[in-house]
């Protein structure tokens, strides 16, 4: 009787199991069928959508680099950071570490010194650019 029981169990159990093993598989071909259909569906929008974030990266970081700089105008010292143009009023250091003076003088972080002339300008990580004919600041 005993011996019995236990095979009605195991049967039982054996079924469980099979029943939970079709269950598994079928939600995971149901996930991968979903994701697929996903995936083909939408790659073309993520693609446009990736594009458009990089190139709005691209602007921002170009304006910001374009904005930021120090030249020398009219014999002063000038800053122009986020667009707004200032006289500079005190010495100033670079992200790279380069020193700039009231007077236009510089120092690099490896030794090198220079002037800046009238028109020249330096971004921000401290590169000495010529005046472009006709540019303003």
């Amino acid at each position: 009787m005993i011996h019995t029981a236990k095979k009605k169990y195991l049967k039982k159990s054996n079924v469980n199991n099979v029943m939970v093993l079709t269950f598994l598989i079928a939600l995971g071909f149901g996930f991968i069928g979903g994701y697929t259909v996903a995936k083909v569906r939408y790659i073309g929008k993520i693609g446009v959508i990736s594009e458009m974030v990089a190139g709005r990266d691209r602007t921002i970081a170009a304006l910001k680099t374009k904005d930021n700089r120090i030249f020398l105008k009219d014999n002063r010292m000038m800053v122009a950071k986020d667009g707004v143009t200032s006289p500079m009023i005190s010495n100033t250091t670079l992200s790279d570490g380069t020193t700039v003076t009231l007077k236009g003088e510089y120092q690099k972080p490896d030794g090198t010194k220079g002037t800046l002339k009238e028109g020249q300008w330096m971004d921000m990580n401290g590169m000495v650019y010529p005046g472009a004919p006709g540019v303003m600041f």
